[in-house]
């Protein structure tokens, strides 16, 4: 997946959600590139806590390997929860009056916490 297609998305998704959203539910996607878009998407968190935690809360590296650990287990769960999410999504599509599609499940979800992985750039003020 190239990063640029990525940026792109990114940015489209923030200020047309609804347009962009609709045009990549026909884009074919495939699991290893739902998890290098949530991977390049969610730097912006890992980046906030481990500067956040690591240098400006505890005073310019006092507290360096707790603030890295701390963003690795963030960056991970964030990713990872995404993913249960989508999986959880499909399994109660029929709940919605809709048929389940795995892809089309987990591509909307991580989608639409595009939001709040770049959002995570605020943890720099902890």
């Amino acid at each position: 997946m190239d990063i640029m297609k990525i940026v792109n998305q990114t940015k489209n998704l923030i200020t047309n959600p609804k347009g962009t959203l609709l045009k990549l539910r026909d884009e074919p996607a495939t699991m290893k590139d739902i998890i290098i878009y949530l991977a390049i998407v969610a730097a912006p968190t890992f980046l906030g806590m481990l500067l956040g935690y690591g240098f400006f809360w505890g005073g310019f590296g006092n507290f360096l390997g707790y603030a890295f650990a701390m963003a690795v287990i963030t960056y991970i769960l964030s990713i990872v929860g995404i993913i249960v999410f989508g999986f959880l999504l499909n399994a109660l599509a029929g709940t919605f009056k809709s048929k389940q599609n795995k892809m089309q499940a987990l591509k909307l979800v991580s989608y639409a916490a595009t939001p709040w992985l770049l959002l995570g750039i605020v943890n720099i003020f902890p």
